[in-house]
């Protein structure tokens, strides 16, 4: 199927229309590898997309598995060993009640729609590698699409929060600009040879990685994306100067100029863990201590960003456009006490899959509402049980992407054959 660009008159931007196959890009490579230096148009017109508002969508990642009974859904009635330390909170929305540690998201309760029965019905293993795969796609952890659709990963330094590395706008070496073109000519040459004698998939989907990774070098405005110093230090100061509050007001900007979907992966505290406040590495694996961690460390950070993120979209007028979601692996068992650390003495939390919640804002959804309800005590859900899948196609609904069809050996194979898109959700 051959799929219209539109040429944005402000910006001069070719972009290519959101699909499935792009949304996979999780970060922008493949999705404007060519285009990145230039703005994408807010207008779609590929006849595979249905009307959708989200123009991006930005994922921030709990990594660890995230406590969701002591910060999304709270059981004050629940016994002590169950309900922890936390209180619940009234916030801008009424009726919804978030953790007395989360006082500024709570302020924009009003934009978020809170899922609290979420749970790995088909393929929980309470392990964090296939619980990362299993959220993160929809899907078992069995299939992948290749290179053709990894991210254009970017890392950044706790020490420096400001300064982010992407390795794709690197020249190595002492290769100037000019010897790049050298080298691509070059490469040219030898890819007409080499296409004589090698017409696999691999070779093409190599040639479109290359022409990619020399379109990101020699754009300048490609890596004034990444340039936070352009921001007001007030900004700065209220997403909070960390590597994790720096993240957020980046994937701002990446949305901003229509990067289609960025991932935030929260990077755990190395100080905390030194000083032993979280037995997670600083992350939100709380096996241990976790109601320390989370009060000093992990809450008011997260508290921070977050809510400046939504705030900030908000201001801007790019909420509507931009689908907000926080999830995570897995949630943390409702009964306090692991026995790798220390039993209820250690007041840890253990993995737990059978019941968490995710958190969307913007991109069409409905904010000041909850969807579904767990147990008296977190574990499990208790009415309109969601899976990975329903979370999944929630943002393909969001963002207007009805072909879930990749083209393999020449023939459309069905990429996500189980869940539905939470319609009650929507505005």
């Amino acid at each position: 199927m051959t799929r219209p660009s539109v040429q944005s008159e402000a910006h001069g931007c070719v972009q290519t229309p959101v699909t499935r196959r792009t949304l996979l890009v999780a970060g922008g490579l493949g999705f404007c590898g060519l285009h990145l230096p230039t703005s994408l148009a807010a207008k779609q017109t590929d006849p595979a997309r249905s009307p959708g508002r989200a123009r991006s969508t930005i994922l921030i990642w709990l990594s660890g598995g995230s406590s969701h009974i002591d910060m999304w859904d709270l059981k004050p009635k629940a016994p002590a060993e169950v309900r922890g330390e936390f209180k619940p909170v009234p916030t801008s929305a009424p009726g919804v009640f978030l953790s007395e540690h989360l006082p500024l998201t709570a302020k924009q309760a009003h934009h978020l729609a809170i899922v609290r029965s979420l749970g790995h019905y088909r393929r929980g293993t309470g392990d964090h590698h296939a619980g990362y795969y299993y959220n993160l796609t929809g899907q078992a952890p069995d299939d992948s699409l290749g290179v053709e659709h990894d991210p254009l990963y970017v890392y950044g330094s706790a020490d420096k929060p400001l300064e982010f590395s992407v390795p794709a706008f690197e020249l190595q070496g002492d290769v100037s600009a000019e010897r790049l073109a050298t080298r691509r000519a070059l490469l040219k040459t030898l890819d007409v040879a080499h296409r004589h004698f090698d017409e696999v998939a691999k070779v093409a989907t190599f040639s479109r990685q290359q022409e990619k990774a020399f379109s990101l070098l020699g754009s300048s405005k490609a890596k004034d994306a990444f340039d936070l110093s352009q921001e007001k230090p007030s900004l700065r100061e209220k997403y909070g100067n960390t590597i994790n509050g720096m993240s957020m007001l980046l994937a701002r900007r990446l949305a901003e100029v229509g990067v289609p979907f960025i991932s935030v992966f929260w990077k755990g505290d190395a100080k905390a863990a030194k000083m032993r406040k979280c037995k997670s590495g600083g992350g939100w694996d709380t096996h241990g201590n976790n109601f320390e961690c989370l009060q000093k460390w992990l809450l008011p950070q997260f508290d921070r960003a977050y809510s400046a993120l939504i705030e900030d979209l908000n201001d801007r007028g790019l909420l509507d456009q931009t689908l907000v979601l926080v999830n995570s692996e897995m949630g943390r068992k409702p009964k306090i006490g692991d026995p790798r650390s220390g039993g209820t003495q250690g007041a840890g939390r253990d993995h737990w899959t059978h019941c968490m919640s995710a958190v969307l804002a913007g991109g069409g959804i409905r904010g000041g509402q909850t969807y579904g309800t767990s147990d008296a005590h977190a574990g499990y859900p208790a009415d309109l049980p969601v899976s990975p899948e329903d979370i999944a196609k929630t943002v393909y609904r969001a963002m207007g992407i009805s072909d879930l069809t990749v083209e393999r050996q020449g023939q459309k194979v069905p990429l996500m054959t189980e869940g539905k898109a939470i319609e009650a959700l929507f505005s």
